[in-house]
């Protein structure tokens, strides 16, 4: 993340992109250290991991409460990578918001800004709200791995037009 000091002018769209590219690239290396098995001393081999397991000095995790399950954060770092690659290539416009509020979903609903989300923010030169809550209304990205794996519209509709009730006869 030593790349992401602010900038010396404002940064093109491609900029950007590159920026989501490499920021995709510094997730992949964080998975690979949480998915690495490590020896825990005093703790059985199916002891479940937790953000306090980690090595500390992590700085994507700094945010992240410490009872987090490392397959929750496992997960959360996935689909930040899926959606910050699916931006960066997509034919609009990078939405510099959102590749805040993806970085900051790496935080697993943290309630104060992460390091990198805000490093990457005035990089990007994004002002956010005081709170993660207030910026995305208590929303989450998590409806976005329908749009990823291409069951957005199906899912949509299911939404739209749900399913008359079973009634017992």
């Amino acid at each position: 993340m030593a790349d992401l000091e602010p900038p010396s002018s404002p940064l093109s769209d491609d900029d950007v992109r590159w920026l989501m590219v490499r920021t995709a690239r510094s997730l992949a290396h964080l998975w690979a250290r949480l998915i690495r098995p490590g020896i825990r001393a005093g703790k059985p081999p199916i002891y479940p991991m937790c953000a306090r397991d980690v090595q500390r000095g992590e700085p994507w995790l700094e945010a992240v409460s410490p009872n987090t399950s490392v397959s929750g954060v496992v997960n959360a770092v996935l689909l930040a990578q899926g959606l910050l690659i699916d931006d960066a290539v997509a034919p609009r416009p990078p939405d510099r918001r959102r590749v805040c509020l993806i970085v900051q979903h790496v935080s697993c609903g943290a309630l104060v800004w992460s390091d990198c989300t805000l490093r990457i923010a005035r990089r990007l030169g994004v002002t956010l709200a005081a709170t993660p809550r207030d910026e995305t209304n208590g929303g989450s990205l998590h409806c976005d791995i329908f749009r990823l794996d291409g069951t957005y519209a199906e899912a949509a509709r299911a939404e739209a037009n749900p399913p008359a009730p079973c009634h017992a006869r």
